[in-house]
């Protein structure tokens, strides 16, 4: 996972996902999502939340809370326009358990 996402590295993501990749594990306090929005990586983070099996509840332990703690973190404020955040907040696989997300990450 780099900071620029190139057509090559789209490429190979959408094959990993489509022969059952799993998005959510859980790698030293990270998932493919949440490494892909720290990175500041766009598409592959557009990729990433608009697929089916990402669940954005996915804690990542160690007191990081999950994605949406992720998208929230000051951290993210030099890397995403506070528009792109609030895009990523609203996306439907995020909104559904917005909620749940949000408790999560204050208790963490």
């Amino acid at each position: 996972c780099t900071r620029e996402a190139t057509e090559d590295t789209l490429s190979l993501v959408r094959l990993l996902l489509e022969h059952h990749a799993n998005p959510n594990a859980v790698c030293n306090g990270r998932t493919l999502p949440s490494l892909a929005i720290t990175l500041g990586n766009e598409r592959l983070v557009d990729l990433l939340i608009n697929h089916e099996t990402t669940d954005p509840s996915t804690s990542l332990g160690l007191g990081n809370g999950n994605v949406l703690c992720t998208i929230l973190s000051t951290v993210q404020e030099s890397r995403w326009t506070y528009a792109k955040r609030l895009e990523l907040v609203c996306k439907e696989s995020i909104k559904k358990n917005l909620l749940n997300l949000y408790f999560i990450c204050i208790l963490n």
